[in-house]
């Protein structure tokens, strides 16, 4: 579930710069000033998809070009094709020959053969789904956490300030 955790540290990175931005001056914040800001910034990014964070953290240049490719990527290939069910990006459109068999009393006949790619074959999406997991998950994990890590890390360390104040109240 880190895909979640990512989502949710981009939000909480965009909300502390909504209210850095809409911060008035001065060295104390009120409760009801602090609410008004909190609630502004839940509604502004509270329920934006990641593409949308992805998109907004870059405008407000909260990560780097970098960062915003490796999300994007990460968003589309993983996050898209796995949580949401569109099997179609995770597999390329690459063919090769298939050969349907039946076994009728201990012989085997070829039915059928076609060109066809692994998005045609439901059957197969399943195998290789868990093929590419076991291949990549421990990579793509560590590539979220350093992420989440550095992107929270450069805020906290650039809005040491901001987050004593909020913190204050």
């Amino acid at each position: 579930m880190s895909i979640i955790a990512l989502e949710e540290s981009l939000k909480t990175v965009l909300k502390y710069d909504f209210i850095k931005k809409n911060l008035q001056t001065g060295d104390k914040r009120t409760l009801p000033e602090s609410k008004d800001l909190t609630r502004k910034s839940q509604r502004k990014y509270g329920s934006l998809a990641l593409s949308k964070c992805i998109k907004q953290a870059s405008e407000n240049k909260l990560i780097t070009s970098d960062e915003e490719t490796l999300l994007n990527d990460i968003n589309d290939k993983l996050r898209s094709a796995i949580f949401h069910s569109d099997k179609s990006k995770l597999y390329s459109d690459d063919t090769t020959e298939v050969t349907l068999v039946k076994n009728t009393s201990g012989t085997i006949e070829k039915v059928d053969s076609s060109q066809m790619s692994a998005k045609d074959l439901i059957f197969i999406q399943g195998f290789l789904q868990f093929h590419l997991a076991e291949k990549h998950a421990k990579d793509i994990f560590n590539e979220i956490e350093n992420l989440i890590y550095n992107i929270s890390t450069r805020f906290r360390i650039g809005n040491k300030e901001l987050i004593e104040k909020i913190n204050a109240t």
